[in-house]
């Protein structure tokens, strides 16, 4: 019974129907391996099991693995008898106190059982569980949230009627099914099948009739498209050289970035890029505007090269005078890249502009492009991350509520234990902390603001480079191992080594991404040189820089990424360059690369 006003969210726990459906996909199986921590909550939750499961001792055998070591328990499930399946609840604590992050034993589980493991969780499936009736953890949090508002709006907890969430429809891993060999038809009536591989027709369907409506074409389509292959390959000879002249030209001139969202005909631009055309910071403007701001003699010429640009799917370049609201006009060079969406349709345009009317700028205005442009890219790492944060930030959060409800079934049943409830509020604050962190950090990435340089240690900083694309790693099945000095200081600003850091981190996560999960390793070293320097390495297992990229991998604006800008590691190398160091790689002997970088050690630091 609840306490006077107070209400409940939660979602019934039906662990005798994990036992059937474990014999109703291997209705052979004899022995169930149950893998839960030691903490106070999974002691409760060890005897909720085995109290539950206890209809079932006549049928199978309970192996418990609690009072071991999380190494002991891996050599267990790696050696099970035949016929045998696994449980894992969750495992914060192993028997020798040693704590972990909540997936980490499921993952490693996954690589060395020798049995299918069974989950109970929904955010278990995809990292190695093979489903079943999962307890929707992050929608009960959702739902507790909604909750918790009207509460903090005035309304009385009392009021608020107890909220049981239906259980869901089994769900379950197509990849666990094939490796394990269950069949489908074993699967209970209404069952969800996530993460199936589509067939060759599924997969490439448009292609194969796109493939046979080409060989019906007439005889004039052939040529014509031969005729632009043609014209295609004298615009690219023509690209190629003027991309040459923009290289060298943006080492030197100050440029203003913009992006152009095709469909809805918005452009985003840099401050400086607003100032170029003299428009108002603040607000977007469209296509149509900036045309306007171009003189009459040359706006022809700048709409059909960028309508070109957009039918061949190629660069865009030109040079035109822009006309400013006070009268004053100036030269400006403008070179645009067309990004598609996965139809091959032109999506948005993104590229720079400099004014080649002045003279080179001053050194302070160079500075402030220059912040501009690394918080472009620091924006567009840290999107790129947006589900891993939000990954991060659940975690922690469903530990909250998992530790609450234990709680509140504790007082319940009237056996409160006071140093129990202790240990349980210190998970909570534990957790709580944990997910400010990953917000303060966040915020640390996003601030725009004018560089600051300070004493820092670069192996922390790294570590909390790795924390936040900790649900990454896990999410790409990446193996990362680093061998960091502590205790080594530069003086740098932190925001731009973190970034640095993430860039690298991010790269080499993406080159490994076509390799096996088995072959996904990440190496991070970081030590004192005999000249005093601190040297940083990051060894990937992906394929290597190719060859044809080798001289042109720090380039702005080159990229082989299909929705890159190609400025990433080009603001990288000039971070570390303006802090002194150098930044450079090597392909290893025996596949993928090794990025590094220098920077010099605090003065009057000890080696």
């Amino acid at each position: 019974m609840l306490q006077t006003n107070i209400t409940l969210v939660t979602q019934k726990a039906d662990l005798p129907g994990i036992v059937e459906d474990i014999l109703r996909l291997q209705p052979e199986t004899t022995n169930i391996a149950v893998v839960l921590g030691t903490s106070a909550l999974e002691k409760f939750w060890v005897g909720e099991c085995r109290r539950e499961f206890q209809p079932f001792t006549n049928l199978v055998r309970f192996t418990w693995l609690n009072d071991l070591s999380s190494a002991q328990i891996l050599k267990r499930c790696a050696t099970l008898p035949p016929r045998s399946f696994i449980f894992h609840g969750f495992f914060i604590v192993d028997a020798e106190g040693v704590h972990y992050e909540r997936n980490e034993v499921l993952r490693r589980l996954h690589e060395v059982a020798n049995a299918p493991v069974f989950g109970y969780f929904a955010n278990d499936l995809g990292l190695g569980a093979v489903g079943g009736r999962l307890f929707q953890d992050s929608e009960l949090g959702a739902q507790g949230a909604r909750t918790a508002i009207r509460i903090l709006r005035g309304e009385e907890a009392g009021h608020i009627p107890v909220q049981t969430m239906e259980a869901p429809r089994p769900t379950y891993d197509w990849r666990e099914l094939r490796r394990w060999g269950i069949d489908e038809s074993r699967l209970p009536p209404g069952s969800v099948i996530q993460y199936r591989q589509p067939t060759l027709w599924e997969l490439y369907r448009w292609h194969i009739v796109g493939v046979v409506l080409f060989c019906l074409l007439q005889t004039a389509l052939i040529i014509g498209l031969v005729t632009n292959a043609l014209a295609r390959r004298r615009a690219d000879q023509v690209l190629r050289e003027s991309e040459e002249r923009m290289s060298l030209a943006a080492k030197a001139a100050r440029f203003g970035v913009w992006v152009w969202s095709i469909a809805r005909n918005r452009i985003w631009g840099s401050d400086r890029w607003r100032s170029l055309f003299g428009f108002v910071p603040g607000k977007d403007v469209s296509f149509e505007e900036v045309i306007q701001r171009i003189h009459p003699d040359d706006r022809e010429t700048v709409e059909r090269e960028v309508r070109r640009a957009l039918a061949s799917r190629s660069d865009y370049e030109g040079e035109f005078r822009a006309l400013l609201p006070d009268g004053s006009q100036r030269w400006i060079a403008c070179r645009g890249r067309v990004s598609p969406d996965a139809n091959g349709t032109p999506a948005r345009m993104m590229g720079a502009a400099v004014d080649i009317s002045e003279a080179k700028g001053a050194a302070t205005e160079m500075q402030g492009l220059r912040l501009q442009l690394w918080h472009a890219d620091r924006v567009a790492q840290t999107g790129a991350i947006t589900a891993s944060l939000a990954h991060e930030l659940n975690q922690p959060l469903t530990g909250i509520l998992s530790t609450a409800q234990a709680g509140l079934r504790f007082t319940a049943r009237g056996n409160a234990d006071c140093a129990l409830i202790r240990e349980m509020l210190s998970n909570i604050v534990h957790d709580t902390k944990r997910a400010a962190g990953v917000i303060n950090g966040l915020r640390a990435m996003l601030g725009r603001k004018e560089t600051r340089r300070e004493p820092i240690d670069l192996a922390a900083t790294t570590q909390e480079v790795l924390d936040l694309v900790h649900s990454e790693l896990i999410g790409r099945q990446v193996q990362a191992s680093q061998n960091l000095e502590p205790q080594l200081t530069v003086v740098a600003d932190k925001g731009q080594i973190e970034q640095v850091l993430l860039n690298l981190v991010m790269n080499a996560l993406e080159a490994m991404q076509d390799q096996p999960a088995e072959q996904r390793h990440l190496k991070l070293a970081l030590a004192r040189t005999e000249t005093g320097e601190a040297l940083f390495s990051l060894c990937d297992s992906g394929p290597g820089v190719p060859e044809g990229g080798q001289d042109k991998l720090f380039e702005a604006f080159w990229t082989t990424k299909k929705q890159g800008m190609g400025i990433g590691l080009a603001v990288s190398r000039s971070i570390i360059e303006s802090h002194g160091g150098r930044l450079w790689f090597a392909n290893n002997p025996d596949g993928g690369a090794t990025f590094y970088f220098s920077l010099p050690v605090e003065r009057g630091e000890g080696k």
